[in-house]
């Protein structure tokens, strides 16, 4: 992970508004390749695996959902045009 990595718990927290305005509690965890969270929405545990480009939801379906797309523009936001290059190049 290039970006993702450098994001500090309190940007993790916000990238996670992007699927759940409304969460109550969250747990983050951390290895080289992605980022575990654990959402809890309405009592409910919500979990997903975020990387540098994509989130993976495990317990919804985010199909019909534009939060892909607000989550990259959170990062473009945070890391400008590398960001976007380093994804239409592939280079991550």
């Amino acid at each position: 992970m290039k970006y993702l990595s450098q994001c500090t718990d309190e940007q993790i927290k916000e990238l996670m508004r992007c699927y759940a305005k409304n969460y109550e509690d969250i747990s983050i965890s951390r290895d080289d390749y992605s980022i575990d969270i654990t959402l809890i929405v309405d009592g409910i545990p919500e979990t997903y695996e975020c990387e540098d480009y994509s989130v993976v939801v495990y317990d919804w379906d985010d199909s019909n959902c534009d939060c892909l797309v607000s989550y990259r523009k959170k990062l473009l936001e945070w890391f400008g045009n590398q960001y976007a290059i380093d994804f239409l190049l592939n280079d991550y």
